[in-house]
C-alpha cells in the first residue's frame, strides 16, 4: 500500500460512526498474523429502520487479517459502534479504464464483484460483499461513489462495464497521493 505522508493536522482519530461518509479511515490490525495497518471507506446503507452507518474493508479486516477484501458491514446495532480509527482524508476514487471486463461484463453477477467498480445508467458503484447470512442467493454492497450511501436496488440495472483497477486519491499537502486497488487478485495482494 502506499504510503499516505499527511500533515498532522489532516488526520484525526474517531469513532467510525462519528466520520461523515466518504471518509477513508485506518484501522490497526488486532489480529497476530497480520501487520496492517487496515483501511476503510464510511458509507450509509439504508435499513428499514432507516439509514445505517457502514464501512467497507478495503484489504482486509483488522481482526482477521488480509481476507476477506471489500467486505461491507453495519456498525450501528451490532456492537461495533465503539470502533475507532484514524480519518486520513475524503476519498475520490480514480478508475483505471484499460481494466474493464470487456464481453465478460455480461456475465458479471453483483453478488459476485466485491472490489469491482460498476458504471451504469443509474450511477457508479463500489462493490461490497455482505455477510452470507443476509441473503441466501447472495448479497451485496452497491456503493454510489458520488454520495458514499448504498443504492439498496442498484442490481435491477446491468452495468455497461465492471472496471477491476482503481484507485482511492487522497489531496495531501504534498500534492494528489494514490492508493491502488485491484479486484481480481487474491489475498494480500489487493490494495498494495
Amino acid at each position: 500500500m502506499n504510503p499516505l505522508h499527511l500533515d498532522a493536522t489532516q488526520i484525526h482519530a474517531a469513532k467510525l460512526v462519528d466520520l461523515a461518509a466518504g471518509t477513508l479511515v485506518m484501522v490497526p490490525t488486532e489480529a497476530t498474523s497480520a501487520a496492517g495497518p487496515f483501511w476503510a471507506l464510511r458509507f450509509n446503507a439504508e435499513k428499514e429502520d432507516g439509514e445505517v452507518r457502514g464501512i467497507i474493508w478495503l484489504n482486509g479486516v483488522p481482526w482477521h487479517g488480509p481476507e476477506p477484501s471489500f467486505y461491507g458491514m453495519p456498525l450501528d446495532g451490532t456492537g461495533w459502534e465503539g470502533m475507532s480509527g484514524i480519518a486520513c482524508a475524503l476519498a475520490h476514487i480514480e478508475i483505471d479504464m484499460s481494466s474493464g471486463a470487456g464481453r465478460a461484463a455480461r456475465e458479471m453477477r453483483w453478488d459476485q464483484a466485491a472490489g469491482y467498480i460498476a458504471v451504469g445508467s443509474r450511477g457508479t458503484f463500489l462493490i461490497g460483499e455482505k455477510s452470507k447470512r443476509e441473503s441466501m442467493w447472495g448479497a451485496h454492497y452497491a456503493i454510489d461513489v458520488s454520495a458514499w450511501s448504498e443504492v439498496d436496488d442498484a442490481y435491477r440495472d446491468a452495468p455497461v462495464e465492471w472496471f477491476s483497477r482503481w484507485s482511492i486519491l487522497v489531496e495531501t499537502k504534498r500534492g494528489a497521493v494514490m492508493m491502488p486497488f485491484e479486484a481480481r487478485s487474491r489475498g494480500p495482494a489487493r490494495g498494495t
